[in-house]
């Protein structure tokens, strides 16, 4: 059972090291963008699809929206020039696949092959899925021939309308030439509630590079939840007299059972296991 006029009344042995003091002031500062963005699907081609339909990768699960609720704010495909692609967002049925949105058409024969962009604003939710429309002989997919690279096709010759379902017959050897740009709505422009966290075994920072376990973390609240990065990642502890830190249990300290903020004080989002000297 948690006692929070206890938290409230407890106070500090020694001063705070400055240290400290410039962490919890750290907490208050909004990461650059790509804290606040994640991105599903990818972009290699080299395969093409010239049956006209709709296309939704079922494994890799990489084209799976992460749990939460995000605005998906782009989408992208490496295009060879000719054909037509539009966006598709679907969800899972009983029968098969539910589109859930979409965006509009684009011409690709109008653009020179590469990867192209295109903005949209789409609001997504974690287990969304997302996928395409194309036809003509577009660059649609890179074939890998592995039995384990799974994606359903539902052939159609005109775009599916939001709330249409279908069952699409699964087929493998390939990925789809899709991805898609994810933004958290609550943290659009930038500042969201942050919290600090330790690293986890495997976590890495967007660039792919390592981050040693039990390294101090400046992240979304919950993004350990919705950033793979990050996953693992588990709250800091507020030791008496020292403050949060990821630094492993001094000597002669017991945890009281009880959570506060970064000051040290019983509040109703307190995120920090607090421990005092015996």
């Amino acid at each position: 059972m948690r006692h929070w006029h206890r938290v409230a009344s407890m106070r500090l042995v020694r001063p705070m090291l400055p240290s400290v003091i410039v962490l919890a002031a750290l907490l208050a500062v909004a990461l650059p963008a790509w804290a606040q963005t994640t991105t599903v699907g990818q972009t290699t081609g080299g395969a093409t699809c010239t049956t006209a339909g709709a296309y939704f990768q079922a494994v890799p699960f990489s084209f799976k929206v992460p749990a939460g609720n995000w605005t998906l704010t782009s989408w992208s495909t490496d295009s060879n020039g000719a054909g037509s692609m539009a966006l598709l967002v679907g969800e899972v049925d009983l029968v098969g696949w539910q589109v859930v949105a979409e965006s509009a058409v684009q011409d690709l024969s109008l653009l020179p092959p590469g990867l192209h962009s295109f903005p949209a604003s789409i609001a997504v939710k974690g287990g969304d899925y997302i996928g395409f429309w194309a036809s003509g002989p577009t660059n649609c997919k890179v074939n890998t021939f592995s039995a384990g690279d799974t994606y359903d096709r539902f052939v159609t010759g005109s775009q599916p309308s939001v709330g249409d379902v279908f069952f699409a017959p699964s087929q493998n050897g390939a990925i789809m030439n899709i991805s898609a740009t994810l933004t958290r709505p609550d943290v659009v422009g930038g500042g969201g509630p942050r919290g600090g966290y330790c690293s986890a075994t495997g976590d890495t920072m967007p660039d792919g590079s390592a981050i040693s376990p039990g390294t101090f973390l400046n992240l979304e609240a919950e993004q350990p939840t919705t950033d793979s990065h990050y996953t693992g990642a588990v709250p800091a502890a507020y030791f008496e007299g020292i403050g949060i830190t990821c630094d492993n249990q001094p000597v002669g300290y017991e945890d009281t059972g009880t959570k506060v903020n970064s000051a040290g004080l019983a509040a109703a989002d307190a995120l920090y296991e607090y421990w005092a000297t015996n």
